[in-house]
């Protein structure tokens, strides 16, 4: 039923009611008339009811875990396992024990301050799906992990929970509600070791008359929280939340009529809200706010209208904002009042500055009617009500990379020191930074990205160059011994600070690395005997000798391995036998050796080159040199310039034609000096036999030339082991 707001008692005086609202003071004039026969009575109704949102939400981090000294009484780390918390969020702590606070409003035993609202988030292995909630009892949180957590020593992870503010602590705590918690840990030891840990902390609610400016901080060392509690008609400093919407209230009271105990309507046209005053005496005096000093600034001024229950609606309602300190709003169709009746209309405020010096922290509004009742003749039923505005803190920004504080004096956020984030991770060489979209927006201190290694290159290859993560320092230190080591015991390995690895010939060689006496035949000898097509000759059989030599460039000549192939012009050069009945190495194939050797004389140039460098690898193998030619000595340079001249197809014909003559020569056993070739002398490679007792090779006598007409098939084929005509082989079997 609606208060009365206004009531004519007759002439002999007046009087003023107030009556207590939830954040304001509705006051009652009541004006004298002449006395008559029935005192005649007219009572409108004003009520001012705030619509902001209550915030009595406080979100509390728990966070638990495993200490880093626990263990088992050998001094050996123990880990922990917790399956429970319990928590007790509305307590009145009395030597450490919770008992439980139900409150100081209600005045129900079975109400506690603070209730469980959520579980919002955790850090805990499982995630949120891990833990059921069991809040069957109102005064305890029970959270139970479905599989168990494992804590090693010094780990820790948290669970965050927001607790609804239901009401002030009990009378002897009216503005703290202190709250605990408890975890089930066992130290795994045999047997287990009971580890029960608890915290406690206390929640703020700060009474009407105290600073509003109280952010919700957690406190990851106490597990405490300062929570936000929020009164009527709060509206914060700054921003779009400085925005109050209010709901204005009147009509007519139940007791209107004309005397004659007939029930009579009321009739409203105008309402006046002075939403920017100091209450004097009951009377609105202007407040300016108290921050830009500008008397003409209201503290207070109209934002807009929002919505109406009255006849008409918005529409039957125009605005005159034309003074500052004053909103009218008028009814173009007169709102009329049956008895008891009211209507309701909502307007936003804006907060511009706070109040004055005297009332730095509230602002007053008033508003009144200029209702009259229909009587005849009409009397006049002005209704005024007032309350007030409490300025609150704005929501300052938490992020960690840009803190900033609410001032209770000012109410305005004041910026705090940054976070050191110089060296988050304890590693100097990673310097640290703050990012203020890490932790979902948080802010949080990150790791930046290694150091650039050129910092601390110091232009030695034969250093490894760090930074060591202690000092920030840089280290170069000298690379291990087996850096350089490639695995010859023929060459001395050495590491040059600018040319890196150089491994340069044993001097003096160990034995196994003396130099072979060459063995050579020309490229005729190794294509025609590389099969075993033709019948014996004079007792002797037809012997794939070129196939055996190849099988030996992994230095085990015992079988066939995929590393048992020459490497000549930059192509790997087999004996493919895919008919091993026949024992003749296959034609047609990119990387046959009698592909390679088996080629027109007068051709290609580059064929002719590779023809006598597959010769002359085959030469080396058999000496025990091995397939580059590294140690044999008559072929060790020239070897390797001749197949890199033939890999580079820009290589001139004379550079070529060189290579052929100079090859052609020591394949035949000469002895190549100043562009001619002269004779090899007694004994010179071709005279020798083709025997190497240390690789286990025996061809004295060589037996018949069992390929001759494998090499004319070769002959007449498209097919090329290097340049154009390689990609007209029916296969590469190793491309």
């Amino acid at each position: 039923m609606p208060n009365p707001d206004h009531a004519v008692t007759g002439a002999r005086g007046s009087r003023l009611k107030c009556l207590r609202l939830l954040a304001g003071v509705l006051c009652v004039l009541s004006a004298a008339l002449a006395p008559s026969a029935m005192a005649q009575v007219c009572t409108g109704t004003n009520v001012v009811t705030t619509l902001s949102a209550q915030n009595t939400l406080a979100a509390v981090r728990y966070t638990f875990g495993n200490s880093q000294s626990s263990d088992c009484g050998d001094l050996s780390g123990v880990s922990q396992s917790v399956t429970q918390v319990v928590i007790r969020p509305s307590c009145n702590l009395s030597a450490g024990a919770c008992v439980n606070d139900p409150g100081g409003d209600d005045g129900d035993a079975s109400t506690p301050a603070l209730e469980f609202q959520s579980l919002d988030a955790t850090t805990c292995t499982g995630g949120l799906g891990n833990i059921s909630v069991d809040t069957s009892d109102r005064f305890a949180v029970t959270l139970n992990f479905t599989n168990a957590l494992i804590f090693p020593p010094d780990t820790s992870c948290s669970v965050d929970v927001t607790l609804h503010v239901r009401e002030r602590g009990n009378a002897t705590t009216p503005y703290t509600v202190a709250q605990t918690y408890s975890t089930n840990g066992v130290c795994l030891c045999d047997p287990e070791l009971h580890s029960a840990g608890a915290a406690s902390s206390q929640l703020t609610c700060p009474p009407d008359s105290t600073s509003f400016c109280a952010l919700e901080v957690c406190n990851p060392t106490t597990v405490g929280v300062t929570a936000l509690s929020s009164l009527q008609n709060r509206v914060p400093r700054d921003g779009p939340q400085s925005l109050a919407s209010v709901r204005y209230e009147f009509g007519n009271g139940q007791a209107s009529d004309c005397g004659d105990a007939s029930s009579v309507s009321r009739s409203v046209t105008q309402v006046i809200i002075r939403p920017s005053c100091n209450v004097s005496g009951g009377a609105c005096v202007n407040d300016p706010g108290g921050d830009d000093e500008d008397a003409t600034t209201p503290a207070v001024e109209f934002q807009s209208l929002d919505a109406t229950t009255c006849a008409g609606d918005l529409a039957n309602i125009s605005v005159d904002p034309s003074d500052p300190f004053a909103v009218t709003l008028n009814f173009t169709n007169a709102l009329v009042f049956p008895p008891g009746a009211s209507c309701t209309v909502d307007v936003t405020l804006h907060v511009r500055e706070r109040g004055n010096a005297t009332t730095q922290n509230t602002i007053a509004q008033t508003y009144s009617t200029n209702g009259v009742c229909l009587c005849d003749p009409e009397l006049d039923s002005t209704g005024a009500a007032s309350s007030q505005l409490f300025l609150t803190c704005p929501p300052c920004n938490t992020n960690l990379c840009a803190p900033a504080v609410c001032n209770p004096t000012t109410f305005e956020c004041d910026a705090q020191p940054l976070p050191d984030c110089s060296n988050p991770d304890n590693d100097l060489c990673t310097p640290g930074s703050c990012d203020p979209a890490a932790d979902d927006g948080n802010g949080a201190c990150v790791n930046g990205p290694p150091q650039d290694p050129s910092i601390c290159d110091d232009d030695n290859v034969c250093t490894d160059d760090a930074c060591v993560p202690a000092t920030g320092d840089c280290s170069n230190t000298p690379k291990p011994p087996d850096f350089c080591d490639d695995g010859d015991p023929c060459t001395e390995d050495l590491c040059d600070p600018q040319d890196g690895c150089v491994h340069a010939p044993a001097d003096p060689p160990p034995s196994e690395c003396a130099e072979a006496a060459p063995i050579c035949r020309p490229p005729d000898f190794w294509a025609t005997h590389a099969g075993t097509e033709r019948s014996p000759a004079n007792g002797q059989p037809a012997v794939n000798i070129t196939e055996a030599v190849i099988d030996c460039a992994d230095g085990n000549c015992a079988d066939h391995t995929a590393s048992d192939f020459l490497l000549i012009c930059g192509e790997r050069i087999d004996s493919p036998d895919t008919n091993p009945t026949n024992g003749t190495t296959d034609t047609d194939d990119a990387s046959s050796s009698t592909e390679a050797m088996c080629v027109d004389v007068r051709g290609d140039s580059r064929l002719q080159l590779a023809r006598q460098l597959t010769a002359a690898a085959l030469n080396c193998l058999i000496s025990g040199g091995g397939a580059d030619c590294a140690r044999t000595g008559i072929y060790t340079e020239v070897f390797g310039d001749c197949s890199a001249t033939c890999a580079d197809v820009t290589s001139s014909k004379a550079e070529v034609t060189t290579c052929i003559s100079q090859l052609d020569c020591l394949n035949k056993g000469g002895s190549f000096q100043n562009g001619l070739c002269g004779p090899g002398g007694p004994n010179n490679c071709y005279q020798r036999i083709l025997v190497n007792e240390g690789l286990g090779l025996d061809f004295d006598p060589p037996g018949s030339a069992g390929s001759s007409d494998a090499c004319q098939a070769a002959k007449r084929t498209r097919c090329a082991v290097v340049g154009p005509r390689e990609a007209q082989c029916d296969i590469d079997s190793l491309p």
